[in-house]
């Protein structure tokens, strides 16, 4: 079975919810995440777009995608996924 180690995802959120918090959503999920990359690429009057680069173990995509959309978030793409064997 492949495991996710890396995601790539275009993010779009509100300007008035800090990045940081955002991290803090994302260190809850089950599954071990071991490195976060958030970069800011536009900035707009009410919204901000975010590339977030995700690493880990076994990432589970869907619960990644829940915990943006839990801190007011939308993933406008995935730009990338990366899979092994293990």
């Amino acid at each position: 079975m492949l495991k996710v180690k890396k995601l790539s995802l275009d993010v779009v959120k509100p300007t008035e919810l800090r990045t940081s918090s955002l991290l803090e959503v994302l260190s809850q999920a089950k599954a071990k995440i071991n490195r976060v990359q958030i970069d800011s690429y536009e900035l707009e009057r009410n919204t901000e777009s975010l590339k977030i680069i995700i690493e880990g173990d076994s990432l589970d995509m869907d619960e990644v995608y829940a915990l943006i959309k839990q801190y007011g978030g939308v993933v406008q793409n995935l730009d990338m996924v990366i899979a092994e064997k293990g």
